[in-house]
């Protein structure tokens, strides 16, 4: 798909090659692999840092755009949910047993 993408990007259809909630090895395998990905998405809060300072050096080095969203940990770091029966995601209701988001 992505070969493609690169394809319709060298015919001028396509003006930027963006991917998104991969590990950082995929990207690089991409890269490696000879494709221009221009712009990388992925989620960033005080939750979700692994992998942060390594992503960031490889996209300035490879001129790819670093984009992040959820930075409130999908409402996690919000403060609506105090304890795990304040969810009915079954993901996040691990998070509470820690008392990492108690106040």
């Amino acid at each position: 798909f992505l070969a493609q993408m690169a394809e319709l990007k060298d015919f001028g259809a396509v003006q930027k090659i963006g991917v998104c909630n991969m590990p950082l090895s995929d990207l690089e395998s991409m890269i490696s692999s000879g494709l221009q990905i221009d712009r990388f998405q992925r989620p960033l809060s005080l939750l979700w840092t692994r992998e942060l300072k390594e992503t960031q050096d490889f996209c300035l080095a490879h001129h790819i755009e670093f984009v992040v969203y959820s930075p409130m940990g999908m409402g996690l770091l919000s403060g609506k949910y105090r304890q795990s029966t304040d969810t009915h995601c079954k993901i996040h209701k691990d998070s509470f047993t820690t008392g990492r988001h108690k106040s």
